[in-house]
């Protein structure tokens, strides 16, 4: 009996010490690609820096090459896997930061001219992102097989009658709009419908419901009813054509692309396909912004498509930064002042850097120009602001993705925020950070906390099975 005990007690400690070199061996195999892969940055940065700096100052499209450069060996870095925030953020803030240098290369935008500083300050910012984001990759697999787990609760039946409810409400305020003689999404507003301002709330709070319900049925399927995963987006595309906020079919077009891509539905190849077809067909949800209001239809001549694809939504970051650079803005505001950036997104201050450019630099105030998010740390401190401002954004951005992978629950806050992120390059780190406490962090918390008690019910099953 000494014997056998002695034997199974020596076989323990041999399994110990092989899981242990298995874990140690995978982490410094992990750390050393992630190393190289710096690397790799490093040298991506610092090549197109190159560009930069030694390329003339009117020199637009060789600025755009330069940044596009790092944004595309930013993605190789993760294979082009969307999913990863090296992709997506390097894709993205590609687009909105030279969209209008392109347009002003090729001719086509030229009203507030051109300078090589606005590129020079969104490189420097893509390349403290892409330098603080992580380089390993997470799988979302684990969270699809251990559906008996703390990680994934088990019924939902809550959470869909939420979202179901919460879109019957859109619906009564869509048939409200359409029937109120609204003519665009200002005169929207304007009227003070609480009913109808209450459908923008719902749409944001569907939205993350949705991101939750679609990951349960991907991965039970059987468990949930596929027609609710075709009408809530149908719901939120058409509200979105109704009030001009195409933001939220942005949001949950990607949405949905980042979790079928998540759980290996589609590979990143189509995804990158479907991104290139929808910015050549973006011209046309301008052209009927406003079709199911007024009937009418946006005409633009066919040499124009170029501008109506990037001049209004992706060239707005560029333009504003410019103007900015124009008027001398650089740290007009001081370092300190960013405080207030981060304070107003949990007490409304009356002051943002959205209605400040809107009121000093635009001819009508009323309507919203959007602004750009490396503008908010140039005027709050110059290149020391920009960092700042980066190194947040970054930061946000990391832990969001690395917490990804521990629940459905944090997957469901990436997934919902990832959209948010690249929309705040066109406007300022409030358009982050509120949304990620007030909408993402509450409603998933309500969702933990009235999901039919499944996460204590869980936790103690998976005890049980220990």
């Amino acid at each position: 009996m000494i014997v056998v005990l002695v034997e199974k007690s020596l076989l323990r400690q041999r399994n110990s010490e092989r899981n242990t070199f298995a874990i140690s061996y995978g982490s410094e195999r992990g750390m050393t690609q992630a190393t190289k892969k710096t690397g790799v940055l490093l040298l991506a940065i610092f090549i197109s820096g190159m560009v930069m700096l030694f390329s003339d100052d009117q020199a637009a499209l060789v600025h755009v090459f330069a940044i596009g450069l790092l944004a595309v060996s930013s993605s190789a870095l993760v294979g082009f896997n969307l999913i990863h925030p090296l992709c997506w953020f390097a894709i993205f803030s590609f687009v909105y930061y030279c969209s209008y240098a392109v347009l002003y290369g090729l001719g086509i935008y030229v009203t507030y001219g051109y300078s090589k500083e606005p590129l020079l300050l969104e490189w420097f910012a893509l390349s403290a992102v892409t330098l603080i984001l992580p380089k390993d990759e997470v799988s979302y697999q684990e969270i699809a097989s251990l559906s008996t787990s703390f990680l994934l609760p088990k019924k939902g039946n809550l959470i869909k009658v939420a979202m179901i409810g919460s879109s019957l409400y859109i619906v009564a305020a869509l048939v409200l709009i359409e029937t109120g003689g609204f003519s665009n999404k200002n005169a929207i507003y304007a009227s003070g419908d609480v009913f109808i301002r209450g459908a923008f709330y719902a749409a944001d709070f569907v939205t993350i419901l949705y991101a939750y319900y679609l990951t349960l049925y991907l991965i039970k399927s059987g468990d949930r009813e596929k027609i609710w995963i075709v009408i809530v987006p149908t719901i939120v595309f058409l509200f979105g054509m109704l009030t001009g906020e195409r933001n939220y079919m942005f949001s949950i077009a990607l949405e949905i692309t980042l979790l079928l891509l998540a759980f290996k539905r589609i590979t990143p190849a189509k995804v990158l396909f479907i991104l290139g077809v929808g910015l050549l067909l973006f011209p046309l949800t301008s052209a009927y912004k406003y079709f199911f209001l007024s009937g009418g239809v946006s005409q633009f001549a066919s040499n124009d498509y170029l501008y109506q694809m990037l001049g209004g939504e992706f060239a707005s970051a560029g333009r504003n930064l410019q103007i900015l650079v124009n008027n001398g803005c650089e740290g007009c505001f001081g370092v300190e002042s960013i405080a207030n950036e981060v304070i107003r997104c949990f007490v409304d201050t009356g002051y943002s850097c959205q209605l400040w450019f809107s009121n000093t630099f635009m001819s009508n105030p009323s309507v919203m120009y959007g602004f750009t998010i490396v503008g908010e740390g140039y005027v709050h401190g110059g290149i020391i602001g920009v960092a700042i401002v980066a190194c947040i954004e970054g930061a946000i951005a990391r832990l969001l993705y690395k917490a990804s992978r521990k629940s459905i629950f944090f997957l469901t806050v990436y997934i919902y925020m990832v959209p948010i992120i690249i929309y705040a390059s066109r406007a300022d780190l409030a358009n982050i950070i509120s949304p990620l406490w007030k909408y993402a962090l509450l409603t998933v918390l309500l969702i933990m906390i009235f999901d039919g008690g499944s996460l204590l019910s869980s936790y103690r099953e998976s005890n049980k099975v220990r």
